[in-house]
């Protein structure tokens, strides 16, 4: 499911193989530099003053899923 809808929205995919949920928002996870390294170029898009749409999801150019 979220091959296809970051193929759909034309976000960049990284999977990150033999991690749990929640290890996608624990800083403490073996999973959390693979996390920070896709969302830092969201994050310097926003420095940027890059516009979206006030009041509405902005689809990220950034997407992390875990799989087993």
């Amino acid at each position: 499911m979220s091959r296809r809808f970051a193929a759909r929205a034309g976000a960049v995919l990284t999977e990150i193989q033999d991690a749990g949920h929640f290890a996608l928002i624990d800083p403490l996870s073996a999973a959390w530099p693979a996390v920070t390294r896709a969302l830092a170029p969201a994050g310097r898009q926003e420095a940027a003053g890059v516009p979206h749409l006030a009041g509405r999801a902005r689809p990220g150019p950034a997407m992390v899923t875990t799989t087993r």
